[in-house]
């Protein structure tokens, strides 16, 4: 048996990093897309400025979390919390880490990209949620069948009579 891998390769003229406008906990702010971090983190003066709603809910992280950034140096984490992130004008619940010296009010991490299917178009500078399509014939194929043999009348400005299985242009 032989295995072969393909590479794709994407060349893109834009080398600034993901940065666009979203929503955490209804409060608009700036998202990094990062898919080189781990987790999804927010700094304490974003979670300070969050509703009591939210911040009532922190638990304290795992106590074997332990953030590394790549010069080796660690990152405290103070909490962690669910919170709705809206990207594109959709919203989707994560668990997210207060970091209280991250130099950003928000970085978006591999967590969220992988667990809610987060499209990445770098090149245009834009993110989505990627949505399951669902075919509607389908669902429509499992629904009962009811016949019906009764006449219908539907009411305009004039009466009309539609037998069954007929159809009116109105």
């Amino acid at each position: 048996v032989q295995l072969s891998a393909e590479i794709h390769t994407v060349n893109i003229n834009n080398t600034n990093p993901l940065t666009l406008f979203g929503m955490i906990a209804g409060r608009r702010t700036q998202l990094l897309i990062d898919s080189g971090a781990s987790l999804t983190l927010i700094n304490l003066h974003f979670f300070l400025q969050l509703s009591k709603y939210y911040r009532k809910k922190v638990r304290l992280p795992p106590s074997n979390l332990c953030l590394q950034l790549a010069d080796r140096s660690q990152l405290y984490v103070k909490y962690a919390l669910s919170l709705p992130i809206t990207i594109s004008n959709s919203t989707r619940m994560h668990r997210v880490y207060v970091v209280p010296k991250l130099w950003r009010s928000c970085i978006i991490g591999n967590d969220l990209i992988h667990k809610h299917n987060l499209q990445i178009d770098g090149g245009r500078q834009y993110a989505y949620f990627k949505t399951k399509y669902i075919h509607t014939r389908v669902q429509q194929e499992r629904k009962e069948k009811v016949s019906n043999d009764n006449e219908y009348i539907l009411l305009a400005n004039e009466r009309i009579k539609i037998s069954p299985f007929h159809a009116f242009n109105i």
